[in-house]
């Protein structure tokens, strides 16, 4: 039987440097196109995602809700993008170009459908709000890769590529795990850690 090797790549510190919804709801702020009562809401739901509390749901709402008040959100987005191409991992961007691959992440489509096609230039994408009330994280990106798989149809052996805790799920679902730029959680407690590869990028 014929196996096919498939790389899942979380997208936010690990493909790029940085988490690109954070960073683009800063941009908003610094042109003024959110004022500071929203966006210090936007960096509460922020610190609930770090200690993974956060209702996605409640956050996607008001996500949406704000984006589309802005005039020329597409055009905003698209000139963010250029200055994203510089956040890019570059070792696993080379991976990512060469391989069977399938990014999956818990930021919403609106934003990282532009991040993927202009900064990546890629399209295989799992995310939130893919379509309406789909959401992508914790075991629910499991189940959302599960059936990514089964449409494929074959047989796949799985690599996973994660900065966050918040992947934990994806990391035992996964045959291998490799921890990439790492968040501080991970290095509270030994039995995550083991989880992955040695190999740290």
């Amino acid at each position: 039987m014929y196996i096919e090797k498939i790389n899942i790549f979380d997208l936010d510190k690990t493909l790029l440097s940085i988490d690109c919804e954070n960073e683009f709801l800063i941009y908003l702020y610094k042109i003024k196109k959110i004022n500071k009562k929203i966006f210090k809401k936007f960096k509460c739901f922020f610190r609930e995602y770090d200690l993974g509390k956060l209702n996605f749901k409640k956050y996607t709402i008001f996500l949406y809700k704000n984006l589309k008040k802005i005039k020329g959100i597409k055009k905003i987005i698209k000139r963010f993008c250029k200055k994203v191409k510089k956040k890019r991992y570059i070792k696993l961007y080379k991976i990512l170009k060469h391989n069977n691959y399938v990014i999956t992440t818990a930021s919403n489509y609106e934003i990282v459908k532009y991040v993927c096609r202009y900064v990546l230039k890629k399209n295989i994408l799992i995310c939130n709000n893919y379509k309406k009330n789909f959401y992508n994280y914790k075991k629910k990106k499991v189940i959302n890769l599960l059936r990514f798989i089964i449409k494929k149809k074959g047989t796949y052996k799985t690599t996973f590529f994660t900065d966050s805790i918040n992947d934990i799920y994806m990391t035992r679902f996964s045959d291998s795990s490799v921890l990439v730029n790492p968040d501080k959680f991970f290095f509270k407690n030994n039995k995550f850690k083991k989880l992955f590869l040695e190999r740290v990028f």
